[in-house]
């Protein structure tokens, strides 16, 4: 793309407050609750039990924020958004309401990015990018609250157009990066908390070929090589 020298702009917010009755959702129970298959199965080892039950009420309320800059190759931006949530749900055990957060609310989450792309002519067009994003903890009523996180990725693409290609209608782009920079992982027992699923640093390439001359579209497998592998803690 031709760099422009145009500067465009854009900011977006919305702010929200839920209020719900009878939401459907994980609550705590005590063990005797739980069927008797599973009591006679596990024994002691059932330590504790959880059921879908509708909270009397609830709320949530929060905040979205996203802006965008475009300064003409460049563009950068990112989002943040606050949550808070409130639920009581009847304790039958103190007969009384208790007070308890929604599984899985984390107060602050965010992303970021920064990309540039230019056309080298007549042949060749490069895209660098990266990208962040970002978690608070994660409330839960039990097993402990999720860690705070930041994932970092770095990408490359490489728009391949030359001649021999375009003059039969082949567009080749080639995608490769890092994903995962920083190698966090989250070791958390039995996968509870998860702020994502990777396993650590991994190299990744992708090829695309498109035809323009038809409606075919030939992607080529997806390889990815973990660069580390150890999942123990070090």
């Amino acid at each position: 793309m031709e760099d422009s020298g145009e500067t465009v702009s854009t900011i977006a917010t919305t702010a929200y407050y839920n209020k719900l009755t009878d939401m459907i959702t994980l609550v705590t129970v005590p063990k005797t609750e739980a069927p008797a298959e599973y009591r006679a199965q596990y024994g002691e080892l059932l330590a504790k039990v959880r059921r879908y039950e509708n909270m009397d009420d609830a709320r949530t309320m929060g905040v979205d924020v996203s802006l965008r800059v475009k300064l003409g190759e460049v563009s950068l931006g990112g989002s943040y958004s606050y949550l808070d949530t409130d639920a009581n749900v009847y304790d039958s055990d103190h007969d009384q309401m208790k007070n308890v957060v929604i599984d899985g609310m984390a107060h602050h989450k965010g992303n970021i990015f920064a990309t540039w792309q230019h056309s080298f002519k007549p042949a060749y067009a490069l895209g660098l990018g990266l990208y962040g994003r970002a978690s608070s903890k994660r409330y839960y009523q039990i097993d402990g609250n999720g860690k705070a996180y930041q994932i970092w990725r770095l990408t490359t693409t490489h728009d391949i157009k030359a001649k021999a290609l375009t003059r039969n209608g082949i567009k080749l782009r080639v995608e490769a990066g890092v994903d995962n920079i920083f190698n966090y992982v989250d070791r958390t027992p039995h996968g509870l908390h998860l702020g994502t699923t990777t396993p650590g640093t991994t190299v990744y390439a992708t090829l695309t070929l498109s035809f323009t001359h038809g409606k075919n579209l030939i992607n080529s497998p997806k390889y990815s090589f973990n660069q580390k592998q150890d999942y123990e803690e070090d």
